[in-house]
Order: structure tokens, then C-alpha cells, then sequence
């Protein structure tokens, strides 16, 4: 491996983002089209305005939040993310003075510990150690992204409730809570009561289905029955082939 220092990735809001490591460049090349190229998160009825707060539960290196903290200023962005990753976050909010992003190290769910499997060289598919990806997803990863494969590891990190996140931080409100998180959203939701979620105004939401208790609808009920408005969306490629969609929700009445 080569020890040149890591060229910093011009992001098209005039951000910049600094890779900490080589194995970063695929998944960050991957996430910067996703997100500022392809505008994914930029939905209506989504819109974001100074003075949001926004959770970003799987933040991974931070992409999403460069992305959301100049929109959202003065108000936070919270980046939720159990890996040893958060270190790349916080640098980059510090290296472009994002005085409102707040890391946390940590996952959510049922409070105690979370183990999980980390993937370093393709870090966007870290996910619990109850389940694995699709046969599919690896098989493309390591296509698309093989020069940066490094074997996987078990890791163990704290995990807390999206109620005592917020209690911690003293949100009362969360505009935007997206969720990204290799299939822990069923356990996060399980962990949820409605009176949190009521906290919640929208949610963008990627699901997976990688165990045989892995039931998008469940998810549609568990957020209907919280009084939101649900859309999914079940790309035929996306959904068949590698086991994930999106949910879009929003609080009914808004």
C-alpha cells in the first residue's frame, strides 16, 4: 500500500472531504454521487431549512452530514455511528468548520452492547453479527470495490434507544431522522415507543431484508401505527436482487 498522502475530495457544496484512510476512496466516490450528484435525499416534502435537527443514524464517514449541516446551520446535525469510522467524521467537520455537527459513538437499539460485523475496506455494509448481507451485495462490493477489500471483523460498541439518545441530547424535536443501518432498523424501531417516534416530524428510512424475520411491512405498520404517512419504494434491482429499499415517512397532517 502506498504511503502518499490521501488527495481531499472536492464536494460540490464547496465542502471538501478529507479520506483518512485508502480504503475510504470507493465507498466515499459511491456516497458523494448518491448523495450530492444524484441529490437522493433532496425529496420533496423533505426539504431542509436552517435551524433543523437532523439524525443520522448509520453516518458512516460523514458524507450525508456535509451534505445536510450547511443547509440545517444553526441548527445539528447528529451523527450516530458505532465504528471506529467517527474518528473520519469528526475530523472533517473540524477541517470545514462545522461548528453543528455532533458525533456520536454509538449504535441504536436495545440499550446494552451491539456486536456487529465491520467490513473496513467497504464500510457503508458494516451490520449486526445476527445477520449477513445478500449473497449479491458482496459479490458487487468486492466487483466494484475489490482493490479495497479487507477481511472482516467482529466488533463490539454501546448501544442505546433513539429515546435516551435524544433525552441525552435534549432534542425535543427531530425534523429529519434518516436511517441507514444494514437491517438494525427493525430492532431500532422495536426499541421505539410512539411517544419518541411523535417526537419525529419525517423519516428517511433504507431497509433491509437479510433475515427470515426481515419484513419491510413491518416496518410500514410499526411507523403507520405511530401516525405517520408511509411511501415505499422496492427498485426491482435494489429489492430481488440485494434484499433493500426506502421508506419515506412522514408525520400524518404535515
Amino acid at each position: 500500500m502506498s504511503d502518499a498522502p490521501l488527495s481531499p475530495i472536492p464536494l460540490p457544496n464547496g465542502l471538501t472531504f478529507y479520506p483518512t484512510h485508502r480504503r475510504q476512496l470507493g465507498m466515499a466516490g459511491y456516497l458523494l454521487k448518491e448523495i450530492f450528484k444524484q441529490k437522493f435525499y433532496a425529496r420533496k416534502g423533505f426539504e431542509l431549512k436552517p435551524g433543523d435537527t437532523v439524525i443520522d443514524v448509520g453516518a458512516n464517514m460523514g458524507m450525508f452530514a456535509l451534505w445536510v449541516a450547511p443547509q440545517i446551520a444553526p441548527g445539528q446535525v447528529y451523527c450516530v455511528e458505532p465504528t471506529s469510522i467517527v474518528e473520519t467524521i469528526a475530523d472533517n467537520a473540524k477541517r470545514n468548520n462545522l461548528s453543528n455537527v455532533v458525533v456520536m459513538h454509538t449504535a441504536l437499539g436495545k440499550p446494552g452492547i451491539f456486536e456487529m460485523i465491520e467490513y473496513p475496506g467497504y464500510n457503508i455494509v458494516n451490520h449486526s453479527a445476527k445477520f449477513d448481507h445478500a449473497p449479491w451485495v458482496k459479490f458487487f462490493m468486492k466487483l466494484l470495490y475489490g482493490k479495497y477489500e479487507e477481511a472482516p471483523r467482529t466488533i463490539e460498541c454501546p448501544c442505546q434507544s433513539l429515546e435516551g439518545l435524544l433525552d441525552s441530547q435534549g432534542v425535543k424535536t427531530v425534523d429529519l431522522l434518516k436511517i441507514d443501518c444494514e437491517g438494525a432498523e427493525y430492532e431500532i424501531l422495536d426499541e421505539t415507543t410512539d411517544a419518541t417516534l411523535q417526537r419525529v416530524k419525517r423519516i428517511a428510512m433504507e431497509f433491509h431484508e437479510l433475515a427470515p424475520e426481515h419484513d419491510h411491512r413491518n416496518l410500514v405498520k410499526r411507523l403507520q401505527k405511530a401516525g405517520f404517512e408511509v411511501v415505499v419504494e422496492k427498485p426491482i434491482f435494489g429489492y430481488w436482487v440485494l434484499k433493500l429499499g426506502k421508506i419515506w415517512a412522514t408525520r400524518t397532517g404535515q
